[in-house]
């Protein structure tokens, strides 16, 4: 075999031998594809639809304002009846600007607290991390725990009992995110067989 096709054959065992240590270990494949689909933002979108339809894409859409709240909305100068729960925008920041916790059973995200606006009731700021977790085909978005303080977490509790932001997210949400994700084991297991790189893909 000639010396430069020999070289080349050995960089394709060496990056098979490397490759397939994620098919000898699922949880390390597992970890490497939810770190891509972190990356890619799938999370967040999620949660950004969930505001940005009004809780229409997880298949619940919110009831309508108070005449009361739409009142003050327009007094204020805001929309009167819309968007819903994005008046300043801080809590949907809230909920997809946060830190990102990524295992290979789920991809975390953490709620950015801070201080609430001055309409809701003012307040120093104070930063608190709540997770949110999406897991397996029954992914779950909730677990927070609100302290007391004026802060977005005093209120975020009643916001979602009336209108949920965080619930269980349905297989219809989380089917791009999966169908992504078995796109990228299909990949990772063409390029092992192929002796190539995983660089770039996950």
């Amino acid at each position: 075999m000639p010396g430069e096709l020999r070289e080349n054959y050995i960089r394709q065992l060496r990056r098979a031998n490397s490759a397939l240590r994620y098919l000898r270990d699922p949880r390390a494949l597992a970890q490497r594809v939810n770190e891509q689909l972190a990356r890619e933002g799938w999370v967040e979108d999620l949660i950004e639809r969930r505001f940005d339809t009004e809780g229409a894409s997880a298949g619940q859409p919110w009831r309508g304002l108070a005449k009361s709240t739409a009142r003050q909305r327009a007094r204020l100068g805001f929309p009167a009846d819309h968007p819903i729960l994005q008046r300043s925008g801080l809590l949907k920041a809230a909920a997809t600007k946060g830190r990102r916790i990524v295992t290979p059973d789920r991809i975390v995200k953490q709620f950015r607290d801070g201080a609430a606006p001055r309409y809701v009731g003012g307040g120093s700021h104070r930063k608190k991390s709540r997770n949110l977790s999406v897991a397996g085909a029954n992914a779950f978005w909730g677990g927070l725990r609100f302290g007391a303080s004026n802060s977005l977490s005093d209120y975020a509790p009643r916001l979602n009992r009336v209108r949920p932001f965080y619930q269980p997210a349905s297989r219809e949400e989380l089917a791009p995110m999966f169908a992504r994700r078995d796109q990228l084991i299909t990949q990772v297991i063409a390029r092992i067989s192929d002796g190539a790189s995983l660089r770039g893909l996950i």
